[in-house]
């Protein structure tokens, strides 16, 4: 549960400082021994992404509310072994062999500080945005129904992607900043921090099957803090807005079936 909780709340550097992208959640079982996540960033527009873990589930439960990741995290550390979530109308209850401790968890919570949307109605918004994104066939399904898929599909190890990008910390750059490029005829590559510190390019797949123009595109969101947490390949789906003005937007696809979906920086 530390994993799930740690991976949603996406933390990313700004100026140097890191900073959660999701202050709290909704826990959603999926079947009867998986627990899911669906958010947006708290901007609402630049990242959704659905994460997992394998959790055994209460039938009698609908859905766990966590207002407060952060919290949640510092309770969770308290505990050791098995650990059991249970939701009591606006509390919730994290009981371990011998120990037992409440928070509040109200699903009226405001999502962000600051915010007008409630963790609920937030959920709500973000499952709802999650059903126009196929992950799998790295598609994104259109206002008018159409289907855009991507022009171009890498894959790539997760640990060689996470090394990669947390060459952006070198000599504490921490730009939180990726710029993948694809040479139109067979290297996909990522290059983190600028030559002032350290610019680092690492070739992710110098022999991708499909093929393409070549492309430039840079994104944001702490990605790096999500690779930390996965292993085996990591599908890489950039799907063309660029006639919407909106670059190049990319979905990574993990192994489990978890997946991001990542708006691009666009230059000015």
């Amino acid at each position: 549960m530390k994993r799930l909780l740690e991976v949603t709340a996406r933390k990313q550097f700004v100026n140097a400082k890191p900073q959660q992208q999701v202050i709290g959640c909704v826990l959603r079982p999926c079947g009867s021994d998986e627990v899911t996540t669906t958010s947006l960033v708290r901007d609402g527009k630049t990242s959704i992404a659905q994460f997992s873990i394998v959790c055994g589930w209460n039938e009698d439960e609908a859905a766990i509310v966590i207002p407060d990741i952060e919290r949640a995290l510092g309770v969770l550390s308290a505990h050791s072994g098995d650990v059991t979530m249970t939701q009591l109308g606006g509390s919730l209850k994290i009981k371990s062999a011998n120990k037992q401790t409440t928070l509040v968890a109200e699903p009226g919570s405001l999502a962000f500080p600051h915010s007008q949307e409630t963790i609920a109605q937030w959920e709500e918004k973000s499952l709802s945005l999650s059903e126009q994104i196929n992950a799998e066939n790295g598609s994104y399904k259109m206002r008018d129904g159409s289907e855009r898929t991507s022009f171009f599909m890498g894959e790539t190890g997760a640990n060689l992607l996470h090394e990669a990008l947390k060459a952006d910390n070198m000599n504490a750059q921490k730009l939180n900043q990726y710029t993948f490029q694809y040479d139109g005829q067979s290297t996909l590559y990522v290059t983190t921090g600028t030559d002032l510190k350290g610019e680092t390019e690492t070739i992710l797949n110098d022999d991708c099957q499909q093929k393409a123009e070549s492309f430039e595109a840079t994104y944001e969101g702490g990605l790096e803090q999500i690779l930390s947490n996965y292993d085996g390949m990591v599908k890489l789906h950039f799907i063309d807005f660029r006639p919407e003005g909106q670059g190049i937007r990319l979905i990574v696809l993990f192994e489990n079936g978890d997946w991001v979906f990542q708006a691009a920086v666009l230059k000015r």
